[in-house]
């Protein structure tokens, strides 16, 4: 079954950049995009990202935005963290973007993202079929070094990051 990661390289208290990466039954990613949420605020919610760790997510009907989304379950104290298209860090409650590009679009110094509505698409075509999975957020610190992770190292991992280092780069 694939399985859903999140590692964030860079943040502050409010956001935090980093990637999503979707790897299928064999480790292998189908999926990878920019990502951004709101900064860590001790979890308090709509205004912090999820806490490091691992969760169930489930490919479920938003009313909120009228489409099927997923929703991470199992956050202490929160609700409705889901995975949908946003631009800019505010208007993330709590919720992760996917994104091609990071860049600064409005001018107040935070790296935004690009083409978040069409990176959605592809991470839910990635997924597709699938209804629940678990979630892994990992955090990463200015070396790119893992803090928090609950998956071994999967072969060929070097070569996959190695392509995204001209994003890394911008996010460090």
């Amino acid at each position: 079954m694939s399985k859903i990661f999140l590692y964030r390289i860079k943040g502050d208290r409010k956001q935090a950049m980093g990637m999503l990466v979707v790897r299928d039954e064999n480790g292998w990613p189908i999926y990878a995009s920019v990502s951004m949420e709101r900064g860590y605020m001790n979890n308090a919610q709509n205004i912090s990202n999820v806490p490091a760790g691992t969760y169930p997510i489930v490919f479920e009907y938003s009313d909120k935005f009228d489409m099927k989304l997923w929703e991470i379950k199992g956050v202490a104290g929160r609700s409705e963290c889901k995975i949908h298209a946003a631009n800019y860090w505010y208007q993330l409650n709590g919720c992760i973007s996917p994104g091609v590009e990071p860049t600064d679009l409005d001018g107040d110094g935070y790296l935004d993202v690009t083409h978040s509505a069409d990176s959605l698409k592809s991470f839910h075509k990635a997924l597709e079929g699938i209804t629940e999975t678990k979630i892994t957020i990992v955090e990463l610190d200015e070396d790119n070094k893992k803090h928090v992770i609950e998956e071994p190292k999967i072969e060929g991992e070097e070569i996959f990051n190695q392509n995204f280092a001209p994003y890394w780069s911008q996010l460090n």
